[in-house]
């Protein structure tokens, strides 16, 4: 995966490291289109060492799963990863529940299981055969409402009072909300839409055009409460062929988008073609908004762009290593994410690492979504009398944000980290 296998560079292992037995005792024949199942696994280390072996550069060992067409060609590649619970030992064996999510077209697909070595390699590329079933995926019963009952929680007129009591508020030179008092959810994972509409209302609005790096399905995403109830265009970037391909349903059904809909785009986003993506669809230049959740190599993606101009910049953080640790996962075209508990606690970048970058680009760092992940930041002479530079201390109060950094930093600790 990483081009440099680690396990390699010891005396005496190679790809007997990847020998295990595996066993689903309750795998399904049939599952209903989109359905997420939890499935029990039965699984012994045949191998020669243990798993974690960080000495000989085995981190954690995960579980995981591919869907393949009927023919053998992969459909959707990466599943869910299930980290082991412990370690695991030659010859032993453990038990593990695995989340796997059907495909969301129906068909005849076959669920291949596979282990992963995070940074490493999957079993499957060095010669192990996991074990393989058929699965018909048929078609559930759906409800098609329309999108404004769906999803909205506020809606765009709602919003455009919003508006403008904040302008108000600022003419009045009132002392203005925190982010945490303007936060709310139309599609974005947490509050984003709210600060977002905060502060574009405050700043204002020049050119309404956003990009957004790994937006999933288009939905969920930072971009859409922009694009859909205030007239924002958008060029929406995702690999997954399954999330873009519900995204442009999604937006071309919509009647707030169907005449002009965003551009979506399906692309793994690297160093070497973030730009030239981004020049390919229009978006070169002066935009409003960057938003970028990669859960991988975000820190070195936006080092990396310099074909636009963006006046607001929101990105997720590594929240992990508190606000002083300026660090991040070295660069890898083909990075993964690491699981822990279902949380991507090996990927991205710490927010002091994201404060140095940003200034080095014209950012400052003004806030950031209450659960303590996701930052915002605004270009250097727009509205620094509105929103001055804060302290990055102030985005670890949250005890999710705390929990997370006593319990959970502690497992990733082993695996390679850059100082920046």
């Amino acid at each position: 995966m990483t081009g440099n296998d680690p396990i390699e560079n010891h005396e005496g292992v190679g790809d007997e490291i990847y020998r295990a037995r595996l066993e689903a005792s309750d795998c399904p024949s049939e599952m209903t289109a989109g359905e997420t199942r939890w499935i029990d696994i039965s699984l012994q280390n045949e191998s020669a060492v243990a798993w974690p072996s960080p000495d000989i550069g085995i981190p954690d060992v995960a579980v995981t799963y591919h869907w393949l067409q009927s023919s053998g060609e992969p459909y959707h590649y990466l599943g869910q990863q299930t980290r082991l619970p412990s370690g695991l030992a030659p010859g032993e064996t453990t038990q593990l529940s695995v989340r796997v999510e059907a495909p969301r077209e129906p068909g005849h697909y076959l669920l291949q299981w596979d282990l992963l070595i995070e940074q490493v390699a999957w079993f499957t590329e060095r010669g192990w055969r996991g074990p393989v079933s058929e699965v018909e995926v048929v078609q559930g019963v759906t409800i098609d409402v329309p999108v404004s009952d769906s999803i909205n929680v506020v809606d765009t007129g709602t919003q455009l009072l919003l508006r403008f009591k904040y302008q108000e508020l600022a003419r009045q030179g009132s002392p203005l909300p925190h982010f945490s008092e303007v936060e709310f959810r139309n599609f974005s994972q947490s509050g984003e839409d709210g600060i977002l509409l905060y502060l574009f209302s405050l700043i204002g609005e020049e050119t309404r055009r956003a990009v957004e790096i790994c937006a999933g399905d288009g939905i969920e995403c930072n971009s859409a409460n922009l694009i859909l109830n205030h007239g924002w265009t958008g060029l929406l970037v995702d690999g997954d062929p399954e999330r873009i391909r519900r995204a442009r349903a999604f937006y071309t059904r919509s009647k707030d988008t169907w005449m002009w809909p965003p551009t979506i785009a399906e692309a793994w986003v690297t160093v070497d073609n973030v730009n030239d993506l981004i020049r390919k669809h229009g978006f070169e230049g002066e935009i409003d908004l960057l938003s970028l959740d990669m859960d991988g190599v975000d820190y070195w993606i936006w080092k990396a762009i310099d074909c636009i101009n963006p006046r607001v910049v929101v990105l997720e953080y590594q929240s992990l290593w508190g606000p002083d640790r300026s660090v991040t996962v070295p660069y890898d075209p083909n990075f993964r994410p690491y699981l822990v508990e279902g949380f991507p606690d090996y990927a991205g970048a710490s927010l002091a690492a994201f404060i140095k970058l940003g200034r080095s680009k014209g950012y400052r760092l003004v806030g950031c979504q209450r659960l303590g992940f996701n930052a915002f930041f605004v270009r250097q002479g727009v509205g620094e009398d509105i929103f001055p530079e804060i302290d990055a201390a102030s985005c670890f109060s949250h005890p999710v944000v705390r929990h997370g950094m006593e319990t959970r930093l502690g497992r990733v600790l082993h695996l390679p980290w850059e100082e920046v």
